[in-house]
C-alpha cells in the first residue's frame, strides 16, 4: 500500500518527468527542425516595435554609413553549404575550400537597400519633392517634408526587412562561359511568401476611403 505522501510524491515526479519530456520536444523542434527552404532552420519569433532610429534615417554621414555597414554580418551575407543538392539547390559560388557559398536573401535585400540609400544621398540631394501636398506650400517646406519622408522610408524598410528576415538560400548565376562568380537572386523560389492575390483580396474587403490613388 502507498501512503498518501508517497502517492503525492510519485504523482509530482511523474508530472515533472512528463513536462520535462514535453519541453524537450518543443525545444528540440525549435533548434533541430529545418525551415521550408531546407537548409535554413526555423527561427523563433518575437514582437518588435518599429521605431525611428536617427542613425539609420539621417542623411549620408560617416556615423550613418557605419551603422548601415554593421547590419552585414561576417561573410557579407553568404553561407557555405556542403552537398547543396541535398537541399534541392543548384550550385553556388565555388571557393578554395571546395564548398560552394550561397547568398541569404535578407542580407542581399539589405545590401540593395543600402546601395539605393548611398546613391540617393550622393546624387539626389537636390531632387524635387514628390507626393501629395495641400495648398500653396513654399519650396523650402516641400524640400524639408520630402527629405524627411525619404529618410523615414529608408529606416522603415530597413526594419521591415530585418523583421521578416527572408532566409531563402540563393545559388549562383551561371555566366555564358559557365563561370559561377555572382548571385543576382533571380530564379530563386521563395517558399514562405504570402499569396499576393489573397493579400489584395483582404485589402479590398477592408479598404479605407482614399483621396488619391497610385503608389506615392
Amino acid at each position: 500500500m502507498f501512503s498518501p505522501l508517497s502517492t503525492t510524491i510519485a504523482f509530482l515526479l511523474s508530472s515533472v518527468l512528463f513536462l520535462s519530456f514535453e519541453n524537450l520536444k518543443v525545444w528540440s523542434g525549435m533548434h533541430i527542425s529545418r525551415d521550408i527552404d531546407g537548409f535554413s532552420p526555423r527561427f523563433p519569433h518575437r514582437t518588435v516595435v518599429f521605431a525611428r532610429n536617427p542613425i539609420f534615417s539621417d542623411p549620408h554621414s560617416p556615423g550613418g554609413d557605419a551603422a548601415w555597414d554593421s547590419l552585414m554580418p561576417t561573410g557579407r551575407g553568404f553561407v557555405l553549404i556542403e552537398n547543396p543538392e541535398k537541399y534541392g539547390y543548384h550550385r553556388g559560388i565555388p571557393t578554395e575550400k571546395g564548398v560552394d557559398r550561397f547568398s541569404v536573401s535578407v542580407f542581399h535585400q539589405l545590401h540593395c537597400l543600402g546601395m539605393i540609400r548611398a546613391s540617393y544621398y550622393k546624387r539626389n540631394s537636390t531632387s524635387q519633392p514628390i507626393g501629395h501636398m495641400e495648398g500653396n506650400v513654399p519650396p523650402e517646406i516641400l524640400d524639408e517634408v520630402h527629405n524627411h519622408h525619404i529618410a523615414h522610408c529608408f529606416d522603415y524598410l530597413r526594419q521591415a526587412l530585418m523583421c521578416n528576415a527572408d532566409t531563402t538560400v540563393e545559388w549562383a548565376k551561371v555566366q555564358s562561359n559557365g563561370d559561377r562568380r555572382q548571385v543576382d537572386g533571380w530564379g530563386i523560389p521563395h517558399k514562405t511568401c504570402k499569396d499576393w492575390n489573397s493579400v489584395l483580396g483582404w485589402m479590398e474587403k477592408y479598404k479605407a476611403p482614399a483621396e488619391y490613388s497610385g503608389i506615392l
